[in-house]
């Protein structure tokens, strides 16, 4: 009797569909609401992944090998989501409260620079590394520069990942590396914390480290 009441009261409210969404299916597959209440991006059992769409990490996931090197420009939770990944991370990031976060948190394989935007020192970071690398994240400030000194470093195999690339304001980026002979690929819809969709693409040439 009590159920039936509840869910009454849950059609009375017109809220029926949110609660049954919220007790199983693709959101709780995915920790959606987990990491909803929490703000912070993570799967369904708590862990960190990356705050990129749903679709994009689909598709990456059963592509990533554990010699990889990855440098991110931005770090976060992706950081500690690589570093269970991969070989090697190399992570820059532009804000100190945030690199102060991260630095507690992170393995030995990763390799964690503070570098401020100011004369260009965030976007200039990837060019202090001496090798190249396999996947190249594009997810902090000034992205576009980011974009121009990944080409530098970028292996003959390598890829890069540009989240947020449904905004206009990176277009000279997406051109520049469409330029450069890299074809893009748009994963498009829900990820963690956010209420409404965005877009993660994949920039890749012929031969590429993900099998495209």
């Amino acid at each position: 009797m009590l159920r039936k009441i509840f869910h009454f009261l849950l059609r009375q409210f017109r809220m029926l569909s949110f609660y049954s969404l919220s007790k199983s299916g693709y959101l709780v597959d995915k920790g959606w609401f987990r990491s909803f209440r929490s703000k912070n991006a993570i799967d369904q059992n708590g862990q960190p992944i990356p705050w990129m769409t749903y679709s994009f990490l689909d598709f990456l996931q059963p592509r990533i090998r554990d010699n990889m090197t990855i440098f991110e420009f931005g770090c976060g939770n992706s950081t500690l989501w690589w570093q269970s990944q991969v070989k090697s991370v190399y992570s820059c990031e532009s804000d100190q409260e945030w690199y102060d976060h991260i630095k507690t948190k992170i393995g030995q394989h990763v390799q964690l620079m503070y570098r401020p935007t100011e004369n260009s020192a965030f976007a200039e970071s990837i060019t202090e590394c001496t090798r190249l690398f396999d996947i190249i994240v594009i997810d902090g400030a000034d992205r576009v520069s980011c974009a121009k000194n990944a080409l530098k470093n970028i292996s003959t195999t390598g890829v890069v990942i540009w989240d947020n690339s449904d905004r206009s304001e990176y277009q000279q980026g997406y051109d520049l590396l469409t330029d450069h002979g890299f074809k893009r690929i748009d994963f498009h819809g829900l990820g963690p914390i956010n209420v409404m969709s965005w877009s993660t693409s994949v920039f890749y040439r012929s031969n590429n480290c993900l099998s495209i």
